[in-house]
This record gives C-alpha cells, sequence and structure tokens, in this order.
C-alpha cells in the first residue's frame, strides 16, 4: 500500500514538472508555437453589395484592414513615445503585407464573386489568408431603347454652307437625358455623311437601367439649293434674255441721233464660277453685247463690249431656275474682248456657253 501511494506522488511531481517545462517551451517561441490560432482575415470583410444592371453591375466590399491589424498588433500606445514609433513601423508593415482582391465590374445574375485575402510576411504569422465566394443576384436586366426612332436633324442653308441642329420627334424621359453629338455639323452640302452620337450611355445605364439599341446613326444631306453650275442652266431662257439685251440695245443706239453706231451683236454667253481662295462671288452670267460706234467716215472711233450679269445663281430644292432679264446688272464696259477676259480671269474660271 504504501508503495503504490509513493508512485502515484512520483507520477504527480513528473507531471507537474512536464507543465512547466511545456509552459516555459510556449513562452520562449519553442513548442507553444503548434498551438497558436492565427486570427480569421475573413472576419474583417463584409458581404458584397450588389448594384447596377444586370451584364454591368458592380460588387462593392468594405475591408476594415484597419480593425484586423490592431487585432493582430494591440492598440496604438501613447502618441509620440518609442512605443508609439515601434508599433507605427509594425502596423505599416502589416499593411504593405495584407492586399484584397475581387472581381467587382461587369457583374452578371448567376456569376461568382471571388473575394481573396492575401497576407505575406510578418502579417502572415498572426493573420491567415482567406477565400469567400458569393453568387451574384438581384441585378435588374437592361432595356434596350430604340432612341434613334425618334431622332432626326434638320439641315439649312445653301449645299456646301449649311449647318445641321437636332430634331426629337418625340418625348420621354430617356429621350430628354440624351445628350448628343452631331459630325459634321457645318459647312455641310448635298451627299454629305452626317453622323448623330449618343455621348452619355454610360448615364443612360446608371440612371434608368437602359441602353440604345445604337450608339450613333448617320444621315445623308439632300435636298439643298445649290449654287449653279453652267450644266444646271436653262439655256433656252438664257438664249432668250441674251436676244433681248442686244435688241435693247439695238434700240437705245437707234434712238441715238448724236452718234453712229454698227449694229449690235451678242458677242457671247458666259458662265463665270469663282475660284476657290478668290474673293469673288459664287459664280456669274454674263452676257456680252458687242458694238462700235464709229466716225462720220465710217470708221470705227470706240469698241464697246458690256458685260450684263446675273450672279450668285441657285438651284432651289424643286431644280427650277429662274432667270430675268431684270435680274442682269452692267457696271463695267471694255475696248476689246482680251480687256474683257482679264479683267475676270484671275478671281474666275470661265466658261463660253453661248
Amino acid at each position: 500500500m504504501k508503495r503504490q501511494f509513493r508512485n502515484i506522488i512520483i507520477a504527480v511531481l513528473m507531471l507537474a514538472i512536464l507543465s512547466t517545462a511545456l509552459i516555459g517551451c510556449s513562452s520562449k517561441g519553442g513548442l507553444g508555437k503548434i498551438s497558436l490560432v492565427k486570427i480569421d482575415s475573413s472576419e474583417y470583410v463584409s458581404k458584397p453589395v450588389f448594384s447596377g444592371c444586370n451584364g454591368y453591375g458592380t460588387a462593392t466590399i468594405v475591408f476594415n484592414e484597419e480593425a484586423l491589424i490592431i487585432k493582430a498588433i494591440g492598440e496604438e500606445p501613447a502618441a509620440m513615445t518609442d512605443a508609439f514609433w515601434e508599433w507605427v513601423a509594425l502596423y505599416d508593415e502589416y499593411s504593405s503585407d495584407i492586399s484584397i482582391e475581387y472581381n467587382k465590374e461587369n457583374l452578371s445574375n448567376g456569376d461568382t464573386v471571388v473575394v481573396k485575402i492575401n497576407v505575406t510576411g510578418t502579417a502572415a504569422k498572426k493573420i491567415k489568408s482567406a477565400e469567400m465566394k458569393y453568387k451574384v443576384e438581384g441585378l435588374s436586366d437592361v432595356e434596350y431603347v430604340d432612341v434613334f426612332k425618334s431622332v432626326d436633324i434638320q439641315v439649312s442653308g445653301i449645299s456646301g454652307e449649311a449647318s445641321a441642329k437636332l430634331s426629337l420627334t418625340a418625348n420621354s424621359d430617356i429621350l430628354d437625358a440624351c445628350k448628343f453629338s452631331i459630325e459634321p455639323s457645318y459647312g455641310l452640302k448635298n451627299g454629305d455623311v452626317v453622323t448623330v452620337t449618343i455621348t452619355n450611355t454610360d448615364n443612360l445605364l446608371n440612371k434608368f437601367c437602359a441602353l440604345p439599341k445604337e450608339e450613333s446613326k448617320t444621315f445623308t444631306v439632300s435636298g439643298l439649293e445649290y449654287y449653279a453650275t453652267a450644266k444646271d442652266l436653262p439655256m433656252d431662257i438664257v438664249r432668250q434674255i441674251g436676244l433681248q439685251l442686244v435688241s435693247e440695245q439695238q434700240k437705245e443706239n437707234d434712238e441715238d441721233a448724236n452718234f453712229t453706231y454698227s449694229d449690235v451683236e451678242l458677242y457671247g454667253i458666259f458662265f463665270l464660277e469663282g475660284k476657290e481662295d478668290a474673293w469673288a462671288d459664287e459664280n456669274q452670267l454674263h452676257f456680252v453685247i458687242h458694238y462700235n460706234m464709229l466716225e462720220d467716215n465710217g470708221e470705227v472711233k470706240y469698241s464697246y463690249y458690256t458685260p450684263l450679269y446675273i450672279k450668285d445663281i441657285l438651284v432651289p430644292t424643286d431644280g427650277n431656275i429662274s432667270l430675268q432679264r431684270d435680274d442682269c446688272v452692267s457696271l463695267f464696259f471694255y475696248d476689246s474682248p482680251e480687256a474683257y477676259t482679264e479683267k475676270y480671269e484671275d478671281d474666275y474660271d470661265i466658261t463660253k456657253i453661248g
């Protein structure tokens, strides 16, 4: 009996000694490391909040890194002490060792958002990395709106100088919220292609969860009146005006009792188009009337080449040019065809049409 009691006492003493040794090892960083429990970083991350529209959704997550680090290294010591600066240095080291990443944009219902907290370096001794997965849900479907069914452009002015502005044929909150660009919008001519583009689709998506079916549409400019070329002129009317001018000049000469003139003739009908870089009208239609003033002996005393002209002739939208004798004006006369030509050839391309 005494022997059993003694064995029990010895066993208790050995257990006490072993416990003391284990406690000592733990305080010195020995075997105690085996039982160290790391902080779960996932407890400092919120569940994602999903917002936006299906296919364009975003995930927002709050990560309380500060609370996690303080849990690991303790509260901030009194300011400006040695312990404080040591704590700040350790805090910065932990912060650089911890990162979070997750797919946060262009999400659709049913997608999986994977949140990873990566812990490395010194911080990994007390904090463990984590990975969480969340299913995306609750995003509204996008409405696709045919915006351009209610969009047109109005082009006004003369071809080559016209401008375009937007014209909306209906009203709606989405249509009113659209911002449009028009390119080009000035200096337009028949045949030009104008592109109208919606420039704020992101705003429409965020505000209405809606997108246009098309972001842009093209329009072809047509129906503008334009400056005539020689081929546009109604030549039957042009010739009639020329004959009328000859008749009028002949009558005027016949009624002049002081001088004698040779027969009046239509020297030519000319169409002048202003050169691109010249200070000139767009076009001029010239009826050049020729006659001579005679000496008493019948010799030529003076020779006259008088251009009567109509300027800036337009082709209206219906294509019918209106020309009248009363549109003609005359400011100069010349003593030779060469003098007439030299007057205009620097600024105009001259074509004889009759």
